[in-house]
């Protein structure tokens, strides 16, 4: 693991702009937190709740959409619990947070690949042209 983990960094300094593409990166992580963030002000449960929570319940929240196929099932009952021994917040609660943020990163990820799906054809058209 380890060793794939060393070979991946090694790559990035590979890639044509390394300090680009670590910014979208990071980007991209922002947008989900804001993304996790906006369904945690959703419940009134949790919208009381700041951002030390909401991290804590993205991160190891992120860890089980590692270890199982996109997370599902597993999301839910981690938001569940973390929430609910980390917080004391009712598992309901916990529960209902995980399937919401769950779905509403699944509904966005499907939509943005779909576009794509439908217009990098069209805008990658002429790239692959070989005539000057």
């Amino acid at each position: 693991i380890i060793k794939g983990f060393a070979e991946g960094l090694r790559a990035v300094g590979k890639v044509k702009s390394p300090v680009y593409f670590v910014f979208l990166t990071g980007m991209i992580w922002v947008c989900y937190y804001a993304m996790f963030h906006v369904c945690f002000n959703c419940l009134a449960g949790t919208s009381s709740l700041g951002f030390s929570e909401g991290i804590t319940g993205f991160v190891f929240g992120t860890f089980t959409v590692m270890l199982t196929p996109g997370g599902i099932g597993a999301y839910p009952l981690a938001m569940r619990e973390i929430l609910n021994k980390v917080y004391f917040l009712p598992v309901t609660l916990g529960f209902s947070l995980g399937w919401l943020s769950w779905i509403a990163s699944f509904i966005s990820v499907v939509t943005v690949a779909l576009f794509a799906l439908l217009f990098l054809p069209i805008y990658n058209k002429n790239k692959n042209d070989p005539t000057p």
